[in-house]
């Protein structure tokens, strides 16, 4: 580790598995794995990540605290709960999960979902107040959840690309640290393939391996089909995942969605300050997720909309203590980049409730408004 960040300059490490690295020493070696790498950067700025199975906050909690110092965890619950919704995967792990609207918002307010457990879902320490934002790692994509199916397929090869967008703009906009799987910021139509280069004895191992994994999927039970799976040794699987960098350019409109909520993220008044205290996620209906975060005076209210188009007004916003008016901004709306959109957002003319907030089908708008 000390190599990697002394000699090649990265900025960070990712752990992989930490559940697994069983140690009883007084000091555990992610502790002294990290307090070891932040010595050897000294000045500069790095950041430490652990992918940990048991869902364990206090592993990103300061070492004075009772915990190993690093900078986070990765929490895919928000992942799963989304993946869910939008392909009604339900095997292996995802079972888990309800894909519901309810879900995905609590798992924004907390970082991770800590009100069930399952053999496929440890609960690790309880979340506090005092846990970051920055704590949790976000995704909807990234190698495992890509690279372990079998044919490579990325969420956006799985659903609409209206659905992708207004997925992508929720995770963008809520307060966890995002994580950007390459090509999904242009949608890249390359799979992400699981490839290998072992020497063959072992490389015929690990393909037949590979194959039999997933002889518990209902789609795979015949060997023949599963014969079909790419094979991780082979060069084509591998040629087949990189990237084609022209389609920054054919998929211009979804790169713009993404760079100009990142924009936001570092820029605006109230999103680059990522703070789960400032924020509430709301399902308001079982297609629609409204997210809630604020600054002082400076709001910011994103609707994701999954489902038909939508009207909402004080009485549809009441579970977030909102009111629509004319003093809303429209910031983004990812329904301008698709070719088939089947609206604009806008605020419309008052009902017996107050002016009403028009939400296209498959969209996500941020709307900004200031307090009085």
């Amino acid at each position: 580790a000390c190599s990697w960040i002394a000699e090649y300059h990265i900025d960070g490490l990712r752990l992989d598995a930490t559940h697994a690295l069983i140690d009883d020493s007084p000091v555990h070696i992610v502790q002294e794995l990290t307090q070891r790498a932040r010595e050897i950067a000294g000045e500069r700025s790095i950041v430490l990540f652990a992918e940990d199975g048991r869902h364990e906050i206090s592993r990103a909690r300061d070492i004075d605290a009772g915990g190993e110092g690093l900078d986070g965890i990765w929490a895919d619950d928000f992942h799963h709960e989304v993946r869910v919704l939008l392909t009604n995967a339900r095997e292996n792990y995802y079972s888990a999960y309800e894909g519901t609207t309810s879900r995905i918002a609590g798992a924004i307010m907390s970082g991770l979902e800590q009100d069930f457990a399952s053999n496929y879902h440890p609960v690790g320490t309880p979340i506090t107040p005092e846990d970051p934002a920055s704590a949790f790692v976000f995704c909807i994509q990234n190698h495992d959840q890509v690279g372990n199916r079998p044919f490579g397929e990325r969420l956006h090869h799985e659903v609409s690309l209206d659905r992708y967008l207004t997925a992508s703009a929720l995770f963008l906009c809520a307060p966890e640290t995002p994580l950007l799987f390459m090509g999904q910021e242009f949608a890249a139509s390359t799979p992400f393939l699981y490839f290998t280069d072992h020497p063959e004895e072992l490389g015929r191992l690990v393909t037949d391996g590979r194959r039999q994994e997933f002889a518990g999927f209902r789609m795979f039970h015949d060997e023949d089909l599963r014969r079909t799976i790419p094979d991780p040794q082979a060069e084509a699987t591998f040629l087949a995942s990189k990237l084609d960098p022209t389609e920054r350019e054919t998929n211009a409109g979804v790169l713009a969605v993404y760079r100009a909520l990142l924009d936001l993220r570092r820029n605006d008044a109230v999103l680059a300050i990522n703070d789960r205290k400032t924020t509430q996620a709301t399902a308001l209906t079982a297609q629609v997720v409204a997210l809630h975060r604020w600054a002082g005076i400076e709001h910011r209210v994103l609707i994701a909309n999954f489902g038909m188009a939508i009207d909402l007004d004080r009485t549809a916003l009441e579970p977030m203590s909102l009111e629509p008016g004319h003093g809303w901004t429209l910031m983004q709306s990812t329904s301008e980049v698709v070719s088939d959109e089947t609206g604009t957002a806008a605020i419309e003319g008052v009902d017996d409730h107050g002016p009403v907030l028009h939400v296209p089908a498959r969209t996500a708008t941020l709307w900004a408004f200031t307090a009085a």
